[in-house]
């Protein structure tokens, strides 16, 4: 029995010794690894195991300045452009507080004693830390703008087209265009998984961008078909007078009007100033032909409001010459003077209206497009037309002989004339309206007369 009890005591004696050793083994286990990281954990080929936070993150620090960590680079894709851009220039670095992070945290999950099945199996079997980057999205942003502004498209909006024939009106559709997605590429490359061994590719994110006009939109506005057009010839071939034409009515050309809306020349055209093109050319200014910048710009405006006045659209302004002008019949010119003097109409129908202007070599054509009223016709026409002959003016001169004359400008006749608006339904008039009694002073015709002595007999 004593026997027995020794025995039992020296069974004991010795578990307690190996438990207190083993207790002993994981305590001293615990303080060294308690800031260290454990064994079997690697970078590329850089071991970190047994070292603590602060040791491990210089090492990889040293470790990637070594490998150039900066003149790595990223693939950006986008279809079949590639843009190559280096870690430097995109502000990517190594997150390396990170990477030490996961390392220490690695086979640290749950109580202590219950890790070390992982932490044999990271001796059995390396751990190779995944590399972990951070980006300077400014840096990033500015690089990448820069780099890929190119591959931007804007969108193009859909716009009217007249077919062959100018009175039917098509639609070119609207083509979507696309806007770099910076912020966006910059989480997708974030997302990426990083390697050391093969550069880093990253596809390019873009966001669509509408047109601002669709074709859908226009298809609303139910422009459709010419509904009025007036031509005027250009007797005056002046190239000063043709160029102020031509700029004129190509500021007003494919003008879109919505119902309700008004049109102001002077507000579309704007002042006619030297730095917009515009020559000197004649102008009539105060009862007086002259020259001015902008002369013949009158004509498009004149056009262009039989144009509306065929339309059947209300005039707002609408003020003659003080002179009668020849391309058009009295009372139905519409002159301007910026600032004092404008044309204006309203869009006064159901439907939007689109305007155009054709310029060839002797004349100019303004026609407006919109959806015609069925049966509608509008007839403009003047009456009461009254010619006022130019007077005869004098100049008296010693250079002629006593009576000789001597013309020195043809002068211009003066009209007066009353003009009428009339609207028909399928044959049945509806509407008749008084637009404007006109008024044009004659221009005198000048002549030199002669007051020196008696004019010398021939000899026979």
């Amino acid at each position: 029995m004593h026997y027995l009890g020794n025995k039992k005591r020296k069974f004991w004696t010795v578990v307690f010794l190996f438990g207190a050793i083993l207790v002993a083994a994981i305590i001293a286990d615990y303080l060294f690894y308690y800031h260290r990281i454990y064994p079997g954990i690697v970078f590329a080929e850089l071991p970190l195991g047994k070292q603590s936070k602060t040791e491990a993150a210089w090492q990889l620090k040293r470790y990637l300045q070594n490998l150039n960590f900066k003149e790595k680079a990223v693939e950006f894709t986008a279809g079949e452009e590639v843009i190559w851009k280096t870690f430097g220039e995109l502000g990517i670095e190594p997150d390396i507080e990170t990477m030490v992070n996961n390392a220490y945290n690695t086979a640290r999950k749950g109580l202590f004693f219950l890790n070390y099945w992982q932490r044999f199996s990271l001796v059995r079997e390396k751990y190779n830390l995944p590399l972990q980057i951070k980006v300077d999205y400014q840096k990033f942003r500015h690089t990448l703008q820069k780099a890929a502004a190119h591959l931007q498209q804007e969108p193009v909006n859909a716009k009217f087209v007249l077919v062959e024939d100018k009175k039917t009106v098509a639609i070119e559709p609207d083509i979507p265009g696309r806007r770099l997605d910076l912020a966006a590429t910059y989480q997708k490359l974030q997302e990426i998984s990083v390697s050391l061994s093969t550069p880093l590719a990253c596809p390019i994110i873009f966001r669509p961008q509408a047109a601002e006009i669709t074709a859908a939109k226009l298809e609303t506005l139910q422009v459709k078909e010419e509904i009025s057009s007036y031509t005027t010839h250009i007797l005056n071939d002046n190239p000063q007078r043709m160029q102020n034409i031509r700029l004129a009515a190509e500021a007003i050309d494919e003008m879109v009007l919505l119902p309700g809306e008004e049109f102001s020349f002077n507000g579309t055209v704007g002042d006619t100033t030297a730095e917009k093109g515009y020559q000197p050319a004649p102008v009539i200014v105060s009862g007086k032909i002259t020259e001015g910048l902008g002369g013949g710009v009158c004509q498009v405006s004149t056009t262009l409001y039989n144009a509306a006045l065929l339309a059947n659209l209300e005039i707002l302004e609408r003020r003659n010459h003080g002179l009668y002008v020849d391309y058009v019949p009295p009372g139905l010119d519409a002159t301007i003077a910026y600032g004092s003097i404008d044309l204006r109409f309203k869009n006064s129908l159901p439907y939007a209206i689109w305007i155009k202007t054709f310029m060839e070599a002797d004349k100019l054509t303004v026609s407006f497009y919109s959806t015609k009223i069925p049966g509608q016709e509008v007839e403009i026409y003047t009456t009461n037309v009254k010619k006022i002959p130019p007077p005869e003016e004098f100049i008296a001169t010693d250079s002629l002989p006593r009576g000789e004359r001597k013309l020195l400008s043809s002068g211009k006749a003066g009209y007066v004339t009353t003009v009428w608006r009339v609207i028909s339904l399928h044959g049945r008039e509806v509407k008749k309206e008084r637009l404007s009694q006109d008024f044009y002073k004659p221009l005198p015709a000048q002549y030199l007369l002669g007051t020196g002595g008696a004019a010398l007999k021939k000899e026979t």
